[in-house]
């Protein structure tokens, strides 16, 4: 019994000191808002894909345009720095769909998107 928990305690500490030496390599940088809403509406239930080391592609159900057409939309953006800078939001569902809730996104070996909703 003695031994196992030796045994037990021996293998904590070594998962704990190399994931420490991992943790060293991630790195922070200051908050960047990919939204470009002014309404002050909510977004919410994001779905993101990446591709290669620098492309995020990102969804999420948006409620800015809820007050003029009673429908919330999927809005789309993308970095292609690593998530630095994202280009203009692009509305994609556009009052199409009764009330978008999760969006979803992959993509495959050629870098192609696919969103579902």
């Amino acid at each position: 019994m003695k031994k196992r928990c030796f045994l037990m305690f021996l293998g904590l500490v070594i998962i704990l000191s190399l994931s420490s030496v991992f943790a060293q390599d991630i790195t922070f940088g200051p908050s960047i808002r990919v939204d470009d809403d002014t309404t002050g509406q909510p977004q919410v239930r994001c779905g993101m894909a990446t591709y290669g080391d620098s492309i995020i592609y990102i969804a999420w159900c948006d409620c800015r345009d809820h007050l003029h057409t009673g429908k919330n939309n999927i809005y789309f953006s993308s970095s292609f720095d690593g998530g630095r800078t994202w280009t203009k939001n692009l509305n994609i569902t556009n009052n199409s769909t009764p009330d978008p809730d999760f969006p979803d996104m992959e993509t495959d070996d050629a870098g192609n998107i696919y969103l579902v909703e």
